[in-house]
């Protein structure tokens, strides 16, 4: 089965390109030439991304998929002020903390 190359239609490829000729805003072209706003927005933001999509592509890299990714787990670091106090979790992380966490205490 071939695959479907996604595409703008030409009417709207050639007032896009038309209109990067110019130095009208959007809306002006679209009043001029009795464009729908929204629709010229549409199909610019469409030829965008299709352009974009295949810069990436004739570059020799993908793109990824954004992926889910757990939280990172952060060392933890315990002081406990009862009966033994004590400084738990020392780490090569979170030894920067341990000095302005003693300072307090003095």
């Amino acid at each position: 089965m071939k695959a479907k190359q996604a595409t703008i239609p030409v009417y709207w490829e050639n007032h896009l390109n038309a209109w990067n000729e110019t130095s009208l805003t959007q809306a002006r072209y679209c009043k001029e030439y009795q464009l729908t706003v929204h629709q010229f927005s549409y199909y610019k933001r469409r030829q965008t991304e299709l352009t974009s999509r295949h810069k990436i592509a004739g570059s020799g890299f993908i793109q990824l998929p954004p992926q889910m990714t757990s939280p990172v787990k952060q060392p933890s670091l315990c002081l406990h002020l009862s009966k033994k106090q004590s400084i738990e979790g020392i780490t090569s992380e979170t030894i920067h903390l341990v000095q302005p966490l003693l300072a307090c205490l003095v």
